[in-house]
């Protein structure tokens, strides 16, 4: 976001920790939980995959020795951490299928209301063995060793459960880890607990699905689901401002991970993924290829971001319509969008600032086309006064209301005279179009950036999410347009785009003489 006015990032971390520290608030803890964020760390990252995705696992299939062994593992992790079986009987494992086992481990909600709401951190800990024709890329008959399939989420998991475990007050709302098994043979760890849940399905207000992010690149972070409840794109947001990742929003529903099993039962879900590589489903996906700072700043983004739901007032229903959002996603980087002009005249650029502009096309049927306007006449005034500098011919164009008057000088033509010309559409202060944001009542959606107005000089983009400033009084679905009307000559919005914020003044055109 190089064009945008940045704030301070001193400024950033502190309203992070704020993010942190107030989930907590009026409540006496052992361990506040941006110091609890801390405990997630490498070394630990490292050790976890290590063990995962080593040869003696023989690539962690559902049921195989391998698997077994893995499963023994998280389960002894969990019982250090002090935290709560919540499998079949009292122990940590519901068995299923073929000596398939999930791990799950329950941190009880310290409200007594609200504990009886939970929130799923789950992700797969099988993989595919030596790999066959129906379940890799090749070769096959050797190790697939799956450090970021999905050995990545699954020690991110382990960490930001001790992490959670390390908090004298849990989050209000009580978090299930679950680590599901048999996921490469079609879902069947999650779907097995969907349909044997050991609580009631009906407390499961959102399922958050770790999936592959040992590979950040890019700072690039994949997420999914954020349409399925209101206020999702925004807790994503809130939870990134130290991590500082760029978040891609894919509007896709992926019917490859656990999280499918759950938005089938029309519970919100998110899943966070750092996408597919040339390793993926072969044996050499091995755990020194993986991206471990990125691991690690994901696996910290998670314990803020499931905070965060923990303690929110308000989870938000399934929204329904989510299942029709559109299944592509939108382009990243969208150059200025190129509206109807409104005088349909190409100039050359001035050389010296006096200078008069030169017509260099008039466009057939356009404003300028009917006024006469011709290819090599010179503008050497606009609306009376003389170019100069200062006088800027785009912007008179797009702030006049209705008419433009120009003086013309023409060749073969003894003096200047003077044309007015009747433009198209309305003038501009700000220069965007938007639609609002379903997830946010008090946000809009750029969907295009006029050429040359100043919100394209102070860098906004198609897709940027806009939100007012905290001071703002502006309520509604037309509060930008208040604001902008409102305002003299500067404004000032929150930028999120990529899932950072960034606070922008802009510098407005004047407002139109009627």
């Amino acid at each position: 976001m190089s064009a945008l006015c940045r704030t301070d990032r001193s400024a950033v971390a502190f309203r992070a920790a704020v993010i942190l520290t107030t989930l907590v608030a009026q409540r006496s803890v052992a361990m506040e939980p941006s110091v609890a964020r801390d405990t997630i760390v490498i070394e630990d990252l490292k050790r976890h995959v290590g063990f995962l995705a080593s040869d003696s696992l023989e690539g962690r299939e559902a049921g195989s020795r391998g698997g077994q062994a893995a499963a023994t593992y998280l389960a002894h992790e969990f019982r250090q951490l002090g935290l709560t079986p919540s499998g079949d009987d009292g122990d940590f494992f519901q068995e299923f299928g073929h000596g398939y086992r999930n791990v799950l481990a329950l941190l009880p909600g310290s409200d007594p209301e609200k504990r009886q709401e939970v929130i799923i951190l789950g992700g797969h800990y099988d993989h595919v063995g030596y790999g066959n024709s129906s379940n890799s890329y090749g070769p096959f008959g050797q190790i697939h060793n799956g450090a970021d399939d999905n050995a990545s989420g699954t020690a991110a998991i382990l960490e930001v459960a001790e992490a959670f475990s390390q908090l004298d007050t849990p989050p209000q709302r009580s978090i299930l880890f679950a680590l599901w098994d048999a996921e490469e043979a079609g879902l069947l760890g999650s779907a097995h607990w969907v349909k044997q849940p050991t609580f009631s399905l009906d407390r499961v207000k959102l399922a958050i699905n770790i999936d592959m992010i040992g590979r950040l690149r890019n700072d690039r972070l994949i997420t999914y689901g954020e349409r399925t409840a209101n206020g999702l794109r925004q807790s994503i947001v809130d939870a990134n401002e130290l991590s500082g990742l760029s978040i891609d929003f894919d509007p896709k529903h992926r019917e490859d991970s656990d999280h499918w099993t759950f938005f089938q039962q029309n519970i919100p879900y998110l899943m966070l993924h750092t996408g597919e590589h040339p390793e993926y489903h072969r044996p050499s996906d091995d755990a020194h290829l993986l991206n471990y700072d990125g691991l690690h700043r994901v696996s910290q983004m998670m314990f803020t971001l499931t905070s965060i739901m923990g303690e929110t007032d308000d989870l938000g229903e399934f929204r329904e319509d989510s299942r029709r959002q559109p299944s592509h996603r939108s382009p990243r980087h969208v150059p200025p969008a190129q509206r109807p002009s409104r005088l349909g005249l190409a100039w050359e650029g001035q050389r010296r600032p006096d200078e008069p502009y030169l017509v260099t096309r008039v466009v057939a049927n356009s404003p300028a086309a009917a006024s006469g306007i011709r290819v090599g006449d010179r503008i050497t005034g606009i609306n009376g006064r003389e170019v100069s500098p200062g006088l800027d011919l785009r912007q008179a164009v797009l702030t006049s209301v209705r008419t433009i008057r120009f003086r013309i000088a023409r060749d073969q033509v003894t003096e200047p005279f003077e044309v007015t010309v009747q433009l198209r559409g309305q003038p501009v202060r700000l220069g965007i179009h938007w639609k609002p944001d379903p997830d946010r009542p008090r946000s809009v959606i750029v969907t295009g950036v006029i050429t040359g107005s100043p919100a394209e000089q102070a860098g906004l983009r198609a897709n940027d999410r806009l939100h007012p400033p905290n001071s703002s009084q502006a309520t509604g679905p037309d509060w930008l347009q208040i604001l902008t009307e409102a305002a003299d000559d500067l404004i000032t919005l929150n930028v999120d785009r990529d899932g950072q914020v960034e606070e922008v003044r802009i510098r407005l055109f004047p407002t139109p003489a009627s």
